[in-house]
């Protein structure tokens, strides 16, 4: 028996959002929001539509959109931003961002330093970076974390490391 995937929207301020109620009705879980970007840059819809999201029973996480500046730095102003409680669910969108792309190094850092302060693993958002920065070898400690795969078309392909994906975005 085929087991089943949670539906979750991925939404950043570049989306338009009608009603949350609609959303949850037709079948939506949860909403997986952009709260960050690097070291300075917050996403100014993440805590009216957190509110929003919430207040009609869908789950809740916060991304934070990697970039090659300072990792502490990006984690402190992730964790002040998302401010999250035990049950919203943190996640690394570790993608490539031009010159300011994060490092294999940097990513894991980020990963450790949200788990130590906060308890909770976060999920890693990736598709083709992870793919190209393990070139073909599993990461043990990538590994611990929940994948959500970012991969567009009809077949899921997982990195080494991983034998199925928490998430895919295929579309």
């Amino acid at each position: 028996m085929a087991r089943m995937k949670p539906v979750v929207c991925d939404l950043s301020h570049h989306n338009t959002v009608s009603d949350f109620a609609t959303a949850r009705a037709a079948g939506l879980q949860g909403i997986i929001h952009k709260a960050t970007q690097g070291t300075s840059m917050v996403d100014k819809t993440y805590a009216v539509r957190r509110k929003q999201a919430t207040v009609v029973g869908l789950l809740w996480g916060a991304y934070h959109f990697a970039t090659n500046a300072d990792v502490e730095a990006q984690v402190n102003h992730f964790l002040k931003t998302a401010a999250p409680d035990p049950s919203t669910l943190l996640a690394l969108d570790w993608e490539p961002n031009g010159k300011s792309t994060m490092s294999l190094s940097q990513a894991k850092s980020f990963l450790r330093l949200v788990y130590e302060r906060t308890g909770q693993r976060p999920v890693l958002y990736s598709g083709n970076l992870i793919k190209e920065e393990l070139d073909g070898r599993a990461d043990e400690f990538l590994s611990l974390h929940r994948l959500w795969l970012a991969q567009y078309g009809p077949k899921a392909k997982l990195p080494p490391g991983w034998s199925d994906y928490w998430l895919w975005q295929y579309t």
